[in-house]
């Protein structure tokens, strides 16, 4: 067991990052971020037992699920959640070696065969890239026209747009702008580009469904962003720099939550009796193998994050409120919302 003294360099390197965000916002950009800001499990508006309790798996069983960046962290525990309550998931990722590795280590879960005896395709795997409009376009119409010739399986009740990337491949400290081959800054067309199209390939399946639940995985980053705090343009979005730490990535997690309330907006207009519930979600800060691939070397210790970030499973429960807890949505009517762990609404101001 590490000494707490050990935490004492990351809670610095957290309240440096976060200074800034606390001063402007208040601490409600924080609420969430790690389970000590949160308290016991009596504090959680949604907790693993209301996940597997036998009302939920009644409820899901038989529906269906497209994941994005589902081969590890959030996506995984996503779709392994929904396929433990019966849910047929179709797991979409950029690396088929690893998405057939996570498919078949779902297929091997005992909960997951003892739900779903003798059925292979409560998983299925999609290969796409979101950072590539052609190849979302290319998985997506495949994916659409697949559904529309089942003969059970017509609609998609929840789409999880999960899939994301935190810096450039050139990294945090280059200034310089990172294209895609579509002529995009690079964070921006796999959090955000890819899945607006991915969405939009899929709504008719999804208004379809008798109850739609699409969720973002966003994050508290969305507080720190730039001065005209979402682009309008390809022009402003492209000349932005990596001066102001974190805000490439702040910027395209704020675009999620104003795309969720735009397209609730717009729905609630072209669709007026619509069942789409469209809302995202921070999970935390969670202990995956994404912190491999920050620029703070402290955080690559894993018996150091184990100590004060959220366990994968635990970072998912939100994400999962905003699918599986449809009596709360529609009751509530959750739409164009944000939340953080544990499933508590957050308003963003920006």
């Amino acid at each position: 067991m590490v000494n707490s003294l050990g935490l004492i360099p990351i809670a610095i390197v957290f309240v440096g990052v976060f200074y800034g965000t606390v001063k402007n916002h208040g601490y409600r950009a924080l609420f969430g971020l790690f389970p000590l800001f949160c308290g016991s499990q009596d504090n959680w508006n949604f907790t693993f037992e209301d996940l597997y309790d036998e009302q939920t798996k009644s409820n899901l069983k038989g529906q269906t699920a497209l994941v994005t960046g589902a081969n590890s962290g959030i996506g995984y525990e996503v779709s392994l959640a929904l396929a433990r309550n019966g849910v047929f998931v179709t797991m979409a990722c950029r690396n088929e070696i690893k998405c057939l590795s996570a498919a078949t280590q779902i297929r091997s879960d005992p909960q997951v065969i003892q739900n779903n005896q003798n059925n292979e395709s409560i998983i299925q795997i999609l290969i796409m890239d979101t950072s590539s409009l052609a190849s979302v376009k290319q998985a997506a119409e495949a994916y659409k026209e697949q559904r529309m010739i089942s003969l059970h399986h017509r609609s998609l009740d929840m789409l999880f747009l999960n899939a994301g990337v935190s810096f450039a491949p050139t990294g945090i400290m280059d200034e310089s702008v990172t294209l895609t081959q579509d002529g995009v800054e690079v964070l921006f067309a796999t959090n955000v580009l890819g899945h607006h199209l991915l969405y939009k390939i899929l709504e008719p399946l999804l208004l379809a469904s008798k109850t739609a639940r699409v969720v973002l995985t966003s994050s508290s980053g969305s507080f720190i962003t730039f001065r005209f705090k979402v682009a309008t343009t390809l022009e402003m979005l492209n000349n932005q720099t990596n001066q102001r730490l974190f805000a490439n990535y702040g910027h395209t997690k704020l675009a999620q939550i104003v795309w969720a309330k735009a397209l609730t907006k717009r729905l609630s207009v072209s669709h007026p009796t619509n069942n789409m519930y469209i809302n995202a979600a921070h999970p935390g800060a969670v202990n995956t193998n994404i912190w491999f691939k920050q620029p703070i070397p402290i955080l690559y210790i894993d018996s150091l994050r184990s100590q004060f970030m959220w366990t994968p499973a635990e970072g998912a429960l939100t994400i999962l409120y905003l699918a599986v807890a449809t009596e709360a949505l529609i009751n509530q009517n959750i739409r164009g919302k944000y939340f953080h762990p544990q499933s508590q609404e957050i308003v963003n101001p920006l």
